[in-house]
């Protein structure tokens, strides 16, 4: 079987001496098509996946704390408020990386930038064919650019709040990915599995992380 990658990629530009921590922030979307017809009218989406990538360093040196990058989406912050050290009587980030999390991947408190796996969706037909860690291996090789660390939150996408699917396009795709009731057993543990069986390190919460040799 042969698929397609189709990506668009987002980042905010600015022509104000403001910095803005979403200028070091790139919002990356994916699409899958089944290709294996050769008429193109025929090719059907078959999966969606959503990246980002947090240039730490760049905001670093715009004077910047790495971990504002990561509050601009909720699942975003849960991210930040894991790696980033924080200082909870003043409410702000610190520029390096939580010790324990470092001792846990093995990196040092500066790898500040991050490849960011928001979600990753495929139809139920197409699981269990290897299409999944293919995405992943593909995106890790083309987005994570000078990241070491590649981090995700195994939470199930279906249980988000149905404001994740307000529009008759996002509902439809909800009906074709979930078109079941739940199967037995926690999603949550199966994604777990299924992440750590690709050497991501279960840092707690939800979150996992691999670091990445460049």
């Amino acid at each position: 079987m042969f698929y397609s990658f189709r990506y668009s990629s987002t980042t905010e530009v600015s022509t104000e001496q403001v910095q803005e921590p979403a200028l070091w922030l790139t919002e990356h979307e994916l699409e899958i098509f089944d290709t294996d017809s050769d008429d193109e009218r025929d090719h059907c989406l078959v999966g969606k996946a959503k990246f980002y990538y947090a240039d730490g360093n760049g905001a670093l040196r715009a004077g910047l704390l790495p971990g504002v990058l990561l509050d601009e989406t909720e699942a975003l912050n849960r991210i930040g408020e894991k790696f980033f050290n924080t200082d909870l009587e003043a409410g702000y980030y610190q520029d390096f990386i939580d010790d324990e999390v470092c001792n846990r991947l093995d990196i040092k408190n500066d790898c500040l930038n991050m490849l960011i796996i928001d979600r990753l969706e495929i139809l139920p037909e197409y699981r269990g064919q290897g299409l999944g860690l293919k995405v992943l291996n593909e995106a890790i090789r083309l987005l994570s650019s000078d990241a070491q660390i590649v981090v995700l939150q195994s939470f199930p996408l279906q249980h988000e709040g149905s404001r994740c699917f307000d529009t008759p396009e996002k509902a439809e795709w909800r009906k074709k990915m979930w078109p079941h009731k739940m199967a037995i057993g926690k999603p949550e543990d199966r994604l777990k599995s299924y992440y750590e069986s690709m050497g991501f390190i279960d840092l707690g919460d939800g979150i996992m992380a691999i670091t990445v040799s460049k």
